[in-house]
């Protein structure tokens, strides 16, 4: 199938940001409150510390209450506190961090060392658990309780992990083709997350053209949807497959944005645009206007959604799946404006079905805190004196250094 264009752009800026872990740009505190590493109040003035080492970084943050920010909404976030070192790379040590409406961050686990690089992490679908891709090693966090426990080790490298429904299993994909130091046998992993046993074992069958497999999400009937990533010269492209944990059917999807339960998805471009600039690396040739609605595993088209004439960029679906969020882009004059359009965009809703016609939403806050899908109202940024995170537009955090969002949503 054809996948929308946008997506692969997306991805490679993703992985950009990921490379720029390292890149420290420092921020001074002047009037609100900061906290420590291990959540303490603290009041400070300015500090230079350009050139301390960075393994005793003390990374500042500053927390800024604001009207609007829902007091059930919980951010979870991580920040470097240091990088390590042995003989041939170096090693980050992240703080993970909770932040409920407008109290002040708390610190939830210390994470990474030499030998264990904390290369991604999966949220639990009842945001209970934050597992923590180690490499050679998972670790599961309880949210709560703070409580940290390493699951399950391996020779090989991890590429991603996932959880089930219920939160009782959590899902490793082990033995990556292109990240590992020696011989690999990918396979798939279950994981008991109380105590760790493994109750399934199944090996892959990917190959190095189909790519590394990484898990995206576990649906309800045992289907588990993945990436295949396969490293290009522009960063990584994207397959998308499933697998039938149960059966062993398996075969690629046809959706690349799932809804939260994975049983409706984005699939095919129904209508496109030519892209209006001059086309780059990882940029796409056209952009979709309408796209069709799916069931992502055998693909049957349940509607049509988008507006004629103007780029489709899928923001959420409503909780029982009859509806999409959407923007559209209101100026394309420049380059920027297609990756950066967030303060000249209209919001739109849209029934999925064959014939409806999109309602334009003026307030997308409001609604998606009424879907309780607050993600896409977070956003980190970086200027040339600070780092910070937005919601709906409004600070609420600065950091000494960069806020990295790992998942955000409504308790």
């Amino acid at each position: 199938m054809q996948h929308l264009g946008w997506q692969l752009a997306v991805v490679c800026g993703l992985i950009a940001l990921v490379l720029g872990l390292g890149m420290y740009q420092h921020y001074h505190p002047v009037v609100h409150q900061s906290f420590g590493p291990d959540g303490t109040p603290i009041y400070e003035g300015p500090e230079d510390i350009v050139g301390v080492d960075t393994t005793i970084y003390f990374d500042k943050q500053t927390n800024i209450p604001a009207p609007g920010v829902p007091n059930s909404l919980v951010l979870l976030y991580k920040t470097q506190a240091k990088s390590s070192q042995d003989a041939s790379r170096s090693y980050p040590t992240e703080h993970i961090w909770r932040k409920v409406g407008n109290s002040a961050p708390e610190l939830i686990a210390t994470v990474g060392q030499v030998g264990e690089y904390p290369a991604n992490f999966a949220v639990s679908p009842k945001h209970t658990y934050i597992a923590v891709n180690l490499e050679k090693a998972v670790d599961v966090i309880n949210i709560q309780t703070k409580e940290k426990k390493r699951i399950y080790t391996t020779d090989q490298w991890v590429s991603g992990t996932t959880f089930s429904p219920d939160e009782t299993q959590l899902l490793v994909s082990d033995g990556s083709l292109y990240y590992n130091d020696g011989p690999s046998t990918p396979k798939l992993v279950v994981i008991s997350v109380s105590d760790g046993t493994i109750s399934k074992t199944i090996p892959s069958t990917f190959n190095e053209d189909s790519g590394d497999l990484s898990p995206e999400l576990w649906r309800a009937d045992d289907v588990l949807f993945h990436w295949n990533i396969v490293p290009k010269d522009c960063g990584s492209a994207f397959g998308y497959g499933y697998y039938n944990l149960s059966s062993g059917l398996r075969g690629r999807d046809a959706a690349d944005r799932l809804s939260l339960d994975g049983y409706v998805g984005i699939g095919d471009a129904i209508e496109t645009i030519p892209f209006p600039f001059q086309a780059e690396m990882c940029t796409p040739n056209e952009l979709a206007t309408k796209v069709a609605v799916v069931e992502p595993v055998v693909g049957t088209i349940l509607g049509i959604v988008g507006n004629s004439g103007r780029p489709f960029q899928f923001v959420a679906f409503s909780p029982d799946n009859n509806e999409v969020l959407f923007t559209n882009p209101l100026s394309m004059e420049t380059y920027e404006d297609y990756y950066g359009y967030q303060a000249s965009e209209e919001y739109f809703r849209q029934i999925i079905d064959m014939n409806t016609v999109p309602v334009k939403v003026e307030d997308p806050a409001a609604l998606l805190v009424s879907w309780r899908q607050p993600r896409s109202l977070v956003e980190t940024g970086r200027s040339s004196s600070d780092t910070h995170m937005m919601f709906n537009g409004t600070t609420i955090l600065h950091s000494g250094v960069y806020p990295y969002l790992i998942d955000a949503y409504l308790q």
